[in-house]
């Protein structure tokens, strides 16, 4: 099972890959599948220090919906899904 993963926004200007293509045979959630990729890519892991972090300053969104609409980082994936990750701007 092979699932398409993008990041947009700060990675790109630390030199950090922004596209991967995993081949996932155990993780069925989109929390196995970001943990299992910030531990394999020490540069994300400097970005995102753990899934908490991604999962209060960031939009993930699986095939261009919001996770927080099903079961946020619980949500099931299957062969052939995108996720993106944004990053949340806050301002004032």
């Amino acid at each position: 099972m092979t699932i398409k993963i993008e990041f947009r926004g700060p990675l790109e200007s630390h030199g950090i890959q922004t596209t991967y293509h995993v081949d996932v045979q155990t993780r069925r959630r989109v929390r196995d599948v970001l943990d299992g990729l910030l531990q394999q890519n020490g540069g994300l892991e400097e970005i995102f220090s753990n899934l908490r972090t991604i999962e209060q300053n960031t939009m993930i969104l699986l095939n261009e919906k919001d996770v927080t609409l099903f079961d946020g980082l619980d949500t099931k994936i299957e062969d052939g899904d995108n996720l993106l990750v944004l990053p949340l701007v806050h301002g004032g």
